[in-house]
């Protein structure tokens, strides 16, 4: 689980990061968006909205699976950056492995790892 401090919660601040933060990277089914912060902490926001999958089972299982992922990368990850991940249509037929390979390779792209 993602601990508290890591995680960009607020809308406003998911919002800045969508506007004004740059897209660092982009994989087949993965977009990551960040920002400098003067935090001491890395946040991240996972994203899959409806056109990603109408089930909403199948987004959250797709926000954990991301999730998961980061939080086994917290220890190697730059802090100072608010993130957000924002998950396309193909990331639902997709295993764990593949997600795990596609954002720990965005990560490196972007210079949080």
């Amino acid at each position: 689980m993602l601990p508290p401090k890591h995680r960009l919660k607020s809308k406003d601040a998911i919002k800045n990061v969508l506007r004004k933060g740059r897209v660092a990277t982009r994989g087949s089914f993965l977009q990551v968006k960040l920002i400098a912060s003067n935090r001491k902490v890395s946040r991240f926001a996972f994203i899959a909205g409806a056109r990603t999958a109408k089930k909403a089972v199948v987004r959250n299982t797709i926000k954990r699976r991301l999730r998961a992922v980061t939080t086994r990368q917290l220890n190697n990850l730059k802090k100072g950056f608010d993130c957000v991940v924002l998950a396309g249509p193909e990331v639902k037929d997709k295993s764990f492995d593949e997600i795990e390979v596609e954002l720990t390779s965005l990560f490196k792209q972007s210079g949080l790892l």
